[in-house]
């Protein structure tokens, strides 16, 4: 009896494997055994690891070049910024109040679109000693070239005054959240704090951040 269903196994195993040899042989890879499909997903794998990689190294390489695009334009603007404070630098203001106001206008007109801090200092400087040389000779026209002049300082200044209007904008608003643990005092506090630090961070990175 043993022997009779040993013999029944050997044979269906036989016939399970040989109609595997045929099918194989017959309709290809799509009728394979289980290995060929994981052999599939791993090369599909492998080529989308390749691809990802590339992806990865383009995108580097983007990056790089835009770092080096932004270093060159921030040489440039370096390198600008030196000329404009030597050409101001280099101004010598005549005896003639006529040529006095030219060339104030002169450096006037160069700071009016001016970002730089640098560049505006250097100008201030050089208008202050102008309208200095100027009062010798025309009162006048040295008053009108100081309003100029305040109107320079102010914006030279105005981060200064931004960041004491932020610090101040902070105490009002810890102030008014202490009064009144809620409610209306309490809101306006919050929001006088919010604003306070938007201003004060803000200038504070316009102050340190390299034009």
């Amino acid at each position: 009896m043993a022997k009779s269903n040993f013999g029944k196994a050997l044979g269906r195993e036989l016939g399970k494997n040989t109609g595997k040899l045929i099918s194989n042989k017959l309709f290809g890879n799509g009728h394979a055994t289980p290995y060929r499909v994981t052999g599939r997903a791993q090369a599909a794998q492998i080529r989308a690891d390749g691809m990802k990689a590339q992806a990865e190294a383009l995108k580097a390489q983007a990056n790089a070049q835009l770092e080096i695009e932004e270093i060159r334009l921030k040489q440039e603007n370096t390198l600008r910024e030196i000329s404009t404070i030597g050409e101001i630098a280099n101004v010598e203001f005549s005896e003639n109040p006529k040529e006095i106001s030219s060339q104030l206008n002169q450096i006037i007109s160069l700071l009016s679109a001016q970002k730089s801090r640098e560049v505006l200092k250097a100008g201030i400087e050089k208008i202050d000693f102008g309208i200095l040389t100027l009062t010798k000779y025309d009162l006048a026209q040295a008053n009108y070239f100081e309003t100029k002049l305040k109107k320079l300082k102010f914006r030279y200044n105005f981060p200064y005054y931004s960041l004491i209007g932020g610090v101040v904008l902070l105490g009002l608003g810890a102030l008014f959240m202490n009064l009144q643990k809620s409610g209306g005092l309490f809101n306006i506090g919050i929001g006088l704090l919010l604003v306070g630090m938007y201003a004060s961070l803000f200038t504070l990175i316009k102050l340190f951040k390299k034009d």
